[in-house]
């Protein structure tokens, strides 16, 4: 028997009184730091000692990782012999495939069904294409699997799709839409999206399934509510309508995937949905000092779209925002590796406790490569090092083998990069020998390798008589790499930004360094080579905005708190879009336990270009008793180009006395 008095011990009046309320629609709007997790522990753990079936219960979470911890947290509060399988923990995605392994006949699958992940649908969207005589370079493979997504999210089938088009791309997409369902039935697959809207319209069109699952799942918890999109929302709606047992938790202040294509909105209008629903805030964080709330809360009560709430800190008032300015993104790195090594080496800190947050993913080589020449371990965390990334692998390898043909590696890299209609076959006929003089020959007698062997002899001439950031220039015009971005990944956008740092990167080595190919490439594989050795797991966290949800750190760092990146440029016109920007600086700013410091740079090189910048608004927007702005040394304003560039220091902490 499972002691109901035990399971509310350490819980406060808020999470207390969430825990308590187990029958009808409930709203647990949870502020940063305020043991959300905790909570909702506490309730599933707590429908289990009033005498609720496992099976009944329904839990989901939007990561994997999420779910195992609730899983381990359970299991901890209530003993290995009181936590069963019979839960169900996951998410979304796979409650979804649970049910579709009940009506696979319904949905034209068989058992040894597939699931296609992107990669896998952007393949078969590019089949679709080339089968319905659609031109790629005007139907570009990523933005028509992107529509096919967006649609399929919002519940819209083929035929609704094809009837509502508004324009000439969206009937060629609905042509697509059709035939793509078609090959994913034929290939005895699904997609992602088709795990949460085929559930959706089986329990639409057939009433007595879903009353088969209105027996078995009677409570539902959603974390993280206000991430949902509407085939999520949905199908949780749906799932709850008989018992109206459904307890959603989150809060629309950290709602931060519009990209995503989830809808803050749902968690706004709960109570719309369920006018009888009980309302708890958890009000306290446990987390966050009273200085870092109060300031994340006068940025993020600018914002209209939200529901008005004061949270409160347990903790003690703690130091204010630190606000500093630098000459550029160079400075920008420097102060902040500096600035760790001194609360290292002066505070007894270690390198796990601080995170390094950014807007874009081009913003970290700067800072990676200062973190290496101060040798001050890091991680990246959701996402790819920038070196290590596909469009920066794949421009390195044309550069390996124009310095050495004798790279084959590096060869079969981009033999087929992008397309040339170079097959698996073609593939293993050149590649046959182990000789690289014979795998060259049997190279050139492939009509399809004749312009790749036509750029590589352009450029071979070139590699001694220009600079290799003209020469990567050159390169990514002869393989049009631009145009191979946009019709195959996701954000091209981004990963072009990308292959821009690296253009920058050779430019900088051209103007300082003045040395070969080789030494460019000799260069990079160095600051791979002390990256790859690197297994120490105390190292500090680099990682985008985005990325940082859920997590906590002692001392954040965020860099190019700027206009123009945060908020984003493309962001500033729209009233929801920079109100999501504000909610991105909020959710970095609360995953701070001690001090934040929000840095900008006054000149940036960024997508291979010079800018100008000020400061964000959202600094703007805290309060100058909430704040207090670091002045580094007097520098001389030198060219951004300057080799003689000087290393910042830090101010004597008698002259300014921002740390006791």
């Amino acid at each position: 028997m499972l002691d109901k008095l035990k399971i509310l011990e350490g819980l406060n009046e808020d999470q207390k009184e969430a825990v308590l309320y187990t029958e009808g629609p409930l709203l647990i709007v949870a502020g940063a730091g305020s043991g959300k997790t905790k909570t909702l522990t506490h309730r599933l753990a707590y429908l289990l000692a009033t005498g609720i079936k496992p099976e009944n219960i329904v839990a989901i979470t939007f990561t994997n990782k999420a779910a195992e911890e609730m899983k381990n947290r359970i299991r901890a509060l209530l003993g290995e012999n009181h936590f069963s399988s019979k839960i169900f923990i996951g998410t979304f995605h796979k409650l979804g495939v649970n049910i579709l392994k009940d009506v696979l006949k319904l949905v034209n699958r068989k058992r040894n069904f597939v699931i296609f992940d992107e990669e896998d649908s952007l393949r078969l969207i590019k089949n679709c294409l080339t089968e319905l005589n659609l031109p790629k370079e005007q139907f570009l493979p990523a933005a028509v699997r992107n529509e096919i997504s967006r649609a399929k999210n919002e519940l819209i089938n083929v035929f609704d799709y094809e009837e509502n088009a508004e324009n000439f791309f969206q009937e060629k997409v609905a042509k697509v839409y059709k035939f793509y369902e078609e090959k994913l039935i034929l290939n005895n697959a699904f997609d992602f999206d088709d795990l949460i809207k085929l559930p959706v319209e089986i329990f639409q069109k057939y009433p007595e399934i879903l009353k088969k699952y209105h027996q078995r799942w009677k409570y539902f918890l959603v974390d993280e509510y206000q991430d949902t999109n509407t085939s999520q929302y949905q199908l949780i709606k749906i799932l709850s309508s008989e018992s109206r047992n459904l307890c959603a938790v989150g809060d629309e202040d950290q709602s931060i995937y519009a990209w995503r294509q989830a809808d803050f909105r749902n968690f706004l209008n709960f109570e719309k949905d369920w006018p009888d629903a009980k309302v708890f805030v958890l009000k306290t964080s446990y987390r966050l000092t009273k200085n870092i709330l109060a300031a994340a809360q006068e940025v993020i009560k600018n914002n209209k779209l939200r529901r008005e709430k004061t949270l409160i800190s347990a903790n003690k008032e703690g130091k204010p925002i630190f606000v500093v300015k630098t000459l550029d993104d160079i400075e920008e790195a420097e102060f902040v590796v500096s600035m760790i090594q001194k609360l290292v080496d002066q505070y007894h800190y270690q390198y796990k406790n601080f995170a390094v947050l950014y807007r874009i993913n081009a913003q970290s080589r700067v800072l990676e490569e200062v973190f290496l020449k101060a040798g001050i371990p890091y991680q990246i965390f959701a996402g790819v090092k920038f070196y290590q990334r596909k469009e920066i692998k794949d421009i390195i390898a044309y550069l390996r083998i124009l310095a050495n043909p004798n790279d084959l590696a590096s060869l079969e890299r981009i033999i087929n990069t992008p397309s040339r209609q170079i097959g698996a076959k073609k593939t293993e006929i050149i590649f046959k020998d182990s000789n690289p003089e014979k795998i060259w020959k049997n190279l050139e007698e492939i009509k399809e390798a004749a312009e790749f062997i036509k750029i590589y002899k352009e450029l071979k001439e070139k590699v001694d008589k220009m600079p290799i950031a003209q020469l990567i220039q050159e390169l990514l015009e002869k393989i049009n790499y631009q145009k191979y971005l946009q019709e195959t990944t996701r954000e091209p956008q981004e990963k072009w930004q990308n292959i821009l740092e690296l253009i920058r990167l050779a430019d900088d080595f051209d103007h300082y360094e003045k040395g070969t190919l080789n030494d460019f490439l000799e260069k990079i594989t160095l600051f791979q080579e002390g990256d790859e050795k690197r297994n120490d797991k105390n190292y500090v966290s680099l990682m985008t905005l985005h990325s940082a949800k859920g997590l906590e750190f002692e001392i954040v760092f965020i860099v190019g708190v700027e206009e123009g990146i945060l908020p984003h440029i493309q962001s500033q016109s729209e009233i929801e879009e920079l109100e999501e920007e504000r909610r991105l600086i909020y959710v970095g700013m609360t995953r701070a336990k001690e001090e934040v410091y929000l840095i900008w740079s006054s000149r940036r090189r960024i997508f291979g270009q010079l800018q100008i910048s000020d400061s964000s608004r959202f600094i703007e927007e805290i309060s100058p008793q909430f704040k207090e702005e670091i002045e580094l040394e007097p520098y001389k304003d030198v060219p951004l180009t300057d080799p003689d560039y000087p290393e910042i220091e830090l101010l004597d902490d008698s002259d300014n006395d921002w740390r006791i």
